[in-house]
């Protein structure tokens, strides 16, 4: 029931579909970078933004003599803090995960298709 190929057909066979596996591991690393890039420089800024915001609401509460002026960014800044010290591993392990692991497999069906070839 299944199709048969001469010796020197399944090697071309086997090397179409290396290059094919070879062809979207590329195309998979580029977008992969850049996607990271982008993502961990939204964390960045997000993370600058909180900072700058808790600074800035310290600031104002000095100034203030109404304590009805005092902002609230000061208790979610403190609680933000766990998730601020969560990211970093948080970080890694997505990292590992969508970019790593991915790279890997593609690379162990090259080296099978080729083996086999």
């Amino acid at each position: 029931m299944g199709i048969e190929f001469s010796q020197t057909d399944q090697r071309s066979l086997l090397r179409a579909l290396a290059g094919i596996v070879v062809f979207f591991l590329i195309g998979f690393l580029v977008y992969a970078v850049a996607d990271l890039v982008a993502w961990r420089a939204a964390l960045i800024f997000a993370i600058d933004d909180i900072v700058t915001e808790g600074v800035m609401a310290k600031e104002h509460a000095k100034e203030s003599e109404d304590i009805r002026e005092v902002p609230v960014i000061l208790p979610i800044h403190r609680f933000n803090a766990w998730w601020l010290a969560i990211s970093k591993p948080t970080s890694v392990l997505k990292a590992i995960y969508e970019f790593a692991l991915p790279v890997v497999i593609g690379i162990y069906a090259v080296l099978l298709l080729l083996r086999a070839w």
